[in-house]
């Protein structure tokens, strides 16, 4: 896929999530589907998003195992545009050498963003759906892992595109604000435990992060961002009692 088709895609996706944001879910939804191309990661992600929200806010059985199913058909799109493992490229060589990120493909670092999102998003619904505990916090360490590459990337990339940059940078303060901010719901002693393997929980991080991604009003991400925020604020931090700590204030 050229830069110009990753651009139109972008654009594409945003698109059909302000008509979705804007309580016109099925023009969305139709929109999309038109527009859909295969091995299309952009493509493929939001459609698997608009499916998440409404199995999501429903909590719809038949909803959530639709949303399941095009998930996975969009983490097979985006594994598969992915930068392939070598012998020089793979998990080993990248806890010993920085990989040379100026070397990918624009494709294959928004291929690592999308995937990352498919597998939050994937998370989130199994959590709900009858699944192996096993099963899912590996997908959250995995998951995980891939946004901390992913913020490697934007931080070591050579960019030429700022257009793109701005669409991958929100992506990745929305995944790493949101992992954070998950994850710092847990309690002390169980989260220590978690960031001795690798994990994160820090919440002033995840807010920082979460606010950067809003103020970039015209990426692709920025409105998922302030989303999760008004959820955070106006839900999450009562329901969590974290509203007593000023710190938490956004």
């Amino acid at each position: 896929m050229s830069k110009m088709e990753l651009i139109a895609a972008a654009k594409d996706a945003s698109d059909a999530f302000y008509l979705y944001l804007d309580d016109k879910h099925e023009e969305a939804m139709t929109m999309i589907k038109t527009k859909a191309e295969p091995c299309n990661i952009y493509h493929a992600v939001c459609l698997g998003a608009m499916y998440s929200f409404k199995a999501l806010l429903t909590f719809d059985p038949v909803f959530i195992v639709d949303a399941l199913e095009v998930l996975k058909k969009a983490l097979d799109t985006c594994n598969s545009r992915r930068r392939k493992y070598t012998l020089t490229n793979n998990a080993i060589t990248k806890l010993i050498f920085t990989p040379k990120y100026d070397e990918y493909t624009e494709e294959e670092i928004h291929a690592e963003l999308c995937y990352a999102e498919c597998l939050m998003l994937q998370t989130g619904l199994m959590c709900i759906h009858d699944t192996s505990v096993l099963s899912l916090i590996f997908k959250v360490w995995k998951g995980h892992q891939i946004y901390k590459e992913c913020q490697q990337i934007l931080e070591l990339r050579t960019w030429n595109d700022e257009n793109l940059r701005g669409h991958y940078e929100s992506g990745v303060n929305m995944g790493i604000g949101t992992f954070n901010l998950c994850l710092s719901a847990i309690p002390a002693r169980y989260l220590r435990i978690l960031e001795f393997v690798g994990f994160s929980g820090d919440r002033q991080l995840a807010l920082e992060k979460l606010k950067l991604g809003l103020k970039q009003v015209n990426s692709l991400r920025g409105p998922l961002c302030a989303i999760i925020l008004i959820i955070y604020n106006l839900v999450a931090k009562y329901t969590l009692g974290t509203h007593r700590d000023r710190k938490s204030v956004v």
